[in-house]
């Protein structure tokens, strides 16, 4: 079974996306069982997809915009409910790199570390 190719049909995709972006932890979907939960992270990955696609359209390659989408920044994964009851959750939550710290690096530091 293919995709859909038209962004109206993920609006479910967008509501989730939008409450987790709105959101500082994220959010999450319960899903009936593990092949609709991944069924649903496929779509919400595809709808992703398609938002890149769009604003390739949208906006000149010089522009920071072009391809991409403002849910970039946020992961979709799967987890099994707790309950133990077959469902399973659909994650929306912020990469989390936990970063302390960037530095760029001079010539003599890298040539240095050789």
């Amino acid at each position: 079974m293919s995709l859909p190719n038209v962004i109206a049909a993920y609006d479910d995709c967008e509501e989730l996306f939008a409450r987790a972006s709105s959101s500082a932890k994220g959010a999450r979907a319960l899903i009936v069982d593990h092949g609709q939960a991944k069924l649903f992270q496929l779509r919400m990955n595809k709808y992703r997809h398609m938002l890149r696609q769009e604003a390739k359209r949208m906006y000149d390659i010089t522009d920071p915009a072009w391809g991409k989408s403002e849910y970039d920044a946020l992961k979709v994964s799967l987890r099994e409910s707790a309950e133990g009851d077959g469902h399973w959750w659909v994650y929306v939550t912020p990469h989390a790199l936990n970063i302390i710290e960037i530095e760029t690096l001079d010539e003599e530091e890298i040539d240095g570390a050789a």
